[in-house]
Order: C-alpha cells, then sequence, then structure tokens
C-alpha cells in the first residue's frame, strides 16, 4: 500500500501502476453512451506531463492560473498539468460559456491580482 503525500503523486502512481486502466470516463450526452470518452490513467498522466512543460516555460511554481475551459477533458488535461507543473489552477467558466454569455462578462475570479496567467 501507498502512502501519497499529494494529488499528483497518487495520479502517477496510478498511471505506473494502472496505466491501461480508465482513469475518466466523460459522457457529453448521458443518453448516447457510444459518445462517451475515456481516458487511462496513462493517457491523463503523459497529457498532464505535456501541459506541466509549457506551463513550466512561462510560470513559476506556485503561481495561480485560472483554467478556462469547458467541462470535459481539456479540462482534466489542463487542471491536472497546473498541478503536475507545481502551480495552483483556479478553475472558472469560459468567457464563451453559457454562464458567460448570459452575463455578458468574464467571470470575477478572473479580476482576481493574484492569478497571473489564464
Amino acid at each position: 500500500m501507498h502512502e501519497h503525500r499529494t494529488f499528483v503523486e497518487l495520479m502517477r502512481t496510478r498511471a505506473d501502476e494502472h496505466g491501461d486502466r480508465p482513469a475518466l470516463i466523460f459522457s457529453p450526452d448521458p443518453l448516447r453512451a457510444e459518445a462517451d470518452e475515456t481516458m487511462t490513467y496513462g493517457e491523463l498522466d503523459r497529457a498532464a506531463r505535456r501541459v506541466a512543460a509549457l506551463l513550466q516555460e512561462r510560470f513559476t511554481v506556485g503561481d495561480r492560473l485560472l483554467v478556462l475551459h469547458p467541462s470535459g477533458p481539456g479540462f482534466a488535461r489542463s487542471l491536472l498539468g497546473c498541478m503536475y507543473a507545481g502551480m495552483v489552477p483556479v478553475p472558472a467558466p469560459p468567457p464563451d460559456g453559457p454562464q458567460r454569455k448570459q452575463a455578458g462578462r468574464p467571470p470575477p475570479i478572473a479580476r482576481d491580482p493574484g492569478a497571473v496567467g489564464a
């Protein structure tokens, strides 16, 4: 049995030990299972590492980054990539999402001076 201090450690262990097992199943239409998209632990780990590498080129460990992504695989890759890079993900609805279109403005959290990137 492993003892994990962080979620990133847990995810990396799962990728090492169970890389071909499903980690996430995205169901854009619950009435149509054939539309589901599955990501294995290995796929999610590799994607998060790619995102983390890109973020580390532009930002510093500990920076807070807005994750302006709709629900789905891209959101999971971005959120976990921030964590892998040692940054703090701050999820918010994208400015062009249905909630923002109704409000006609970016999410209030986007105006937070502590967030350095999106």
